[in-house]
């Protein structure tokens, strides 16, 4: 039995819903986080799967009512390095202290970032179908922009103009978003 005070124990299903809650409106800054450490995204994938696997296996660690993502990114943080120090072909020019900040600003800036995130999302919807497409072909996973151009039967030249023009207009739109938020 719990005693007054304590915060009660849930069962496995609530346990479950729970993390997959949190898991779920956290997991895009958790990797974007990841991103920031480890620079190639197959091995961030790579991490971000680890760091999955240890948030779900250490939940029960997690203290509810605090600040989720924050606990996740710095498990996240804790892989990474071992990851880092395990791949020697990632020579990065840069030493731990330097990642300590940068993970240390991704915390802090995360709340800003999800603004942002949920702006540039809104931001996306009013595309044009056409400029949404160029732009979710051009940055998928493993895709080039030249790739991209060929698939949609553009050509690069006027792809990386056409991208130019909408990244201008995302950026224009986003910061209108956020100085209407404040």
């Amino acid at each position: 039995m719990d005693k007054p005070g304590e915060t009660p124990k849930l069962n496995r299903a609530e346990r479950a819903d729970e993390f997959a809650r949190l898991f779920g409106r956290h997991a895009r800054q958790v990797y974007s986080y990841i991103l920031t450490l480890i620079p190639h995204w197959a091995d961030a994938e790579d991490v971000f799967q680890e760091t999955s696997a240890i948030i779900w296996e250490k939940f029960d660690q997690y203290i509810p009512g605090t600040n989720f993502r924050a606990w996740a990114c710095q498990i996240a943080y804790y892989r990474a390095v071992w990851f880092r120090q395990r791949q020697k072909k990632l020579a990065v020019p840069f030493g731990e202290d330097f990642f300590r900040l940068v993970a240390a600003e991704m915390v802090s800036q995360g709340e800003s970032l999800e603004r942002r995130h949920a702006a540039l999302a809104g931001c996306m919807e009013r595309l044009p179908e056409r400029d949404r497409k160029l732009v979710e072909r051009s940055y998928a996973p493993g895709m080039t922009i030249r790739q991209a151009a060929l698939e949609l039967g553009r050509s690069p030249e006027t792809t990386y103009k056409a991208l130019k023009r909408i990244h201008r207009e995302l950026y224009e739109c986003v910061e209108i978003a956020m100085k209407n938020e404040e």
